[in-house]
């Protein structure tokens, strides 16, 4: 073998020999972008330990940046439906219905792993992990209680437009009363709100009904029928004769019981 065709076989062996003996790089595992709300996190998933090799001047950032974005969302998503919510809180929780839970687990998961690092344990560490479990767990009953909470507040809404609407047709209604006083008494408005249902005549009368309950008349006012007082039992065959079609009747009563 020549002088040159040795060199190069000489070169070529140390070449495999000290790339066989240099460490392995390890893959870098890169934040991803999380928009949600109209703020921005960055997050990493990370296997096993190796949360504990990240820079932990940009991994502090990260999990920072997550836990800001719960905050922003507990914030924004009110608890209970007594509490004012925005205009935007019912789409920001349809969204993190399906969004956030996957957020959620892997912000878990980095931060029980982070708790095995040397670091962690120092400095703002500790107080971030805390501030982040309990976002974790605040999040979690907030995703599964703000669905009832909703309802019931979009429940009660309805009920108060239907009230306004009743008493809207309730008096159109009053209007085409004739000036006379009928032969028999007469239904102009029926309503029902729940277990009650309502009657009301043109003389000033009033029968309810609760549930399954007997009927109750209450009389109309001495100045609306001048002395002319029909028997009970024809107010109460008058309601029996009114349309229940016509009754006008509360949305989602099942859903309003528990309000």
């Amino acid at each position: 073998m020549s002088w040159p065709a040795r060199s190069r076989a000489v070169s070529w062996s140390l070449w495999l020999l000290l790339g066989a003996c240099a460490p392995v790089k390890k893959s870098v595992v890169r934040p991803q972008p999380f928009d949600f709300g109209g703020v921005r996190a960055h997050q990493r998933a990370f296997a096993g330990e190796a949360i504990c090799e990240a820079e932990p001047r940009f991994l502090l950032d990260e999990l920072s940046s997550v836990n800001g974005l719960l905050k922003t969302f507990l914030k924004a998503v009110p608890e209970g439906s007594a509490a004012a919510w925005a205009e935007g809180a019912v789409s920001l929780l349809d969204e993190g219905a399906t969004r956030l839970p996957p957020l959620l687990q892997v912000h878990a998961e980095g931060l029980a792993a982070l708790k095995g690092c040397a670091f962690a344990a120092t400095g703002a560490w500790p107080a971030l992990i805390d501030r982040g479990q309990a976002l974790i767990d605040q999040t979690r009953r907030r995703l599964v209680s703000a669905p009832e909470a909703l309802r019931v507040l979009q429940a009660a809404r309805a009920l108060e437009a239907w009230r306004k609407e009743r008493l809207t047709q309730q008096e159109a209604a009053r209007r085409a009363c004739p000036r006379k006083a009928a032969p028999s008494p007469r239904v102009y408005f029926a309503w029902r709100e729940g277990p009650l249902t309502t009657w009301l005549f043109c003389d000033g009368a009033q029968v309810t009904r609760e549930g399954q309950r007997p009927p109750q008349l209450e009389a109309a006012p001495e100045e609306f029928n001048r002395g002319r007082r029909p028997a009970a039992g024809a107010y109460l065959g008058a309601t029996g004769r009114f349309s229940g079609a016509a009754i006008m009747s509360a949305p989602g009563e099942e859903a309003l019981s528990a309000w």
